[in-house]
């Protein structure tokens, strides 16, 4: 099979290697890498190298049994080149295409085309009467190609890995199978760069659910296979709270603690196997409370040396009102600070907590959640039907809720798409809150697609 080229934008196509076209000569170019430079050293480090969008050329011989036909051809290419800039220009509409299907391939890769120029050859009018237009098409499209939506196999720490849905659950705990993750292999993954993901989450829970705010990660760097990435509050260490039984919690309790006022701490242990696996990246911690407080309180999350002595990192101080969400975003940390290591020593996890009055406080978990991939979904009222999908595409840009094949546009994102990182196993992790409670009994039916990218061919 010989190599094959067109554009097409879903209802209209111009193939550029069939009838009608010559291709007289394309080769796909990789993109460019823009970055800045960090001074002060020799060799310079750089910061935020990123793919520039790709500017290429294709030499065509468009033909035709007649000049009208020969029209229609050269018509019909500029047309998509133009659908391409108006899609840029209105930033709806459908998407323009390069597509690509090298020889000995079994399906096309694509490229979208955010704008070009139909150039004429030199020699175009001397040899339109033998119904021949020598041209070049100019183009810029995306810096990557991705190939056919495909969906992944996932597998739970108590289900081998099939497509066709997973069930997750609202926490994540030693009880068999109440996993908030589904599991990647590697081998599913192809291609070379990352790729965003079409999440489908189904509310399997028996009833209609006021979602509110849905955390979604990918762990693809700090094996995923093993790192424990939730922290039991009932684990808090002795003297800065205490272990209470729950069974609406994770694991069964959570750590309360009666504040004085001024400042107040609770402590976790962060072993040594888990620093070892987070290696030094940025974590985002997700707490989730057993009740509001009575009185509001103001917590920063801190990493401490192993004996609680020694500030690492500080976040961010955050409000816990008296009508705070069941899940607390506490902000990011380099867990531990530091940089890369492998051999890293154990460390302390400190909640400095300031208030003005005496409430209680209850703290069912804390989840480190990566930030290879990071992503929020805020549902902006109304109510997700039992059985109703929660659509997150991050491959055509779109979020919905889709009920009775029906999609509502209800959501509101953060964060760039989530990502699948090619050839490395990896974990996705879900958590989500109705506002004031977040159930850990819920459960989704995940299902996850992608269109493996590359750079070239």
């Amino acid at each position: 099979m010989a190599h094959s080229l067109s554009i097409t934008n879903g209802t209209d196509t111009v193939s550029l290697t069939g009838s009608g076209v010559f291709l007289t000569q394309y080769s796909p170019q990789p993109p460019s890498v823009r970055a800045g430079s960090v001074r002060g050293f020799d060799g310079d480090d750089v910061t935020d190298p990123a793919y520039e969008n790709v500017t290429e050329t294709i030499e065509l011989l468009p033909y035709a049994a007649n000049t009208s036909a020969l029209q229609t051809v050269v018509n019909g290419i500029e047309r998509l080149i133009d659908y391409a800039k108006q899609r840029q220009k209105f930033r709806t509409g459908p998407r323009v295409y390069l597509q690509l299907q090298v020889d000995g391939e079994g399906s096309a890769y694509r490229s979208e085309i955010l704008h070009g120029r139909f150039e004429p050859g030199e020699d175009a009018l001397s040899v339109w009467g033998n119904y021949q237009f020598p041209a070049r098409l100019h183009i810029t499209r995306r810096y990557f190609w991705e190939g056919a939506l495909t969906e992944l196999q996932l597998s739970t720490s108590n289900s081998s890995a099939a497509t066709g849905g997973k069930t997750i659950y609202n926490h994540d705990d030693s009880d068999a199978g109440n996993d908030n993750w589904v599991q990647i292999a590697a081998a599913q993954v192809s291609g070379a760069i990352p790729a965003p993901l079409r999440l489908t989450l189904q509310n399997s829970t028996g009833s209609a659910q006021d979602y509110r705010n849905i955390y979604m990660a990918v762990n693809a760097y700090s094996d995923p296979a093993n790192f424990t990435h939730i922290i039991e509050g009932e684990n808090v260490v002795s003297g800065y709270g205490t272990s209470t039984s729950l069974s609406t919690c994770s694991g069964g309790a959570y750590a309360a603690r009666t504040l004085s006022v001024g400042t107040n701490e609770m402590h976790w242990n962060i072993s040594s196997a888990q620093l070892q696996d987070t290696q030094g990246r940025d974590f985002r911690l997700i707490m989730r409370i057993a009740a509001q407080p009575s009185v509001n309180v103001y917590a920063t999350a801190c990493v401490y040396d192993k004996d609680g002595l020694i500030p690492l990192a500080t976040g961010d101080e955050v409000l816990i009102s008296t009508s705070a969400n069941a899940l607390i975003d506490l902000g990011v940390l380099p867990i531990p600070p530091g940089g890369y290591n492998t051999t890293f020593g154990a460390a302390r996890l400190v909640l400095k907590l300031r208030t003005t009055g005496t409430p209680s406080v209850s703290i069912d978990y804390i989840q480190l959640t990566p930030t290879d991939s990071y992503r929020k979904l805020y549902q902006r009222g109304y109510s997700a039907g039992n059985s109703s999908y929660i659509i997150d595409d991050g491959t055509e840009g779109y979020t919905v809720l889709q009920e009775s094949s029906v999609d509502y546009p209800i959501y509101s994102v953060f964060d760039g798409p989530l990502m699948v990182f090619p050839n490395r196993l990896q974990k996705i992790i879900i958590l989500h809150d109705e506002g004031s409670s977040s159930v850990i009994a819920n459960t989704f039916s995940i299902r996850a697609y992608y269109r493996p990218r590359r750079l070239t061919i």
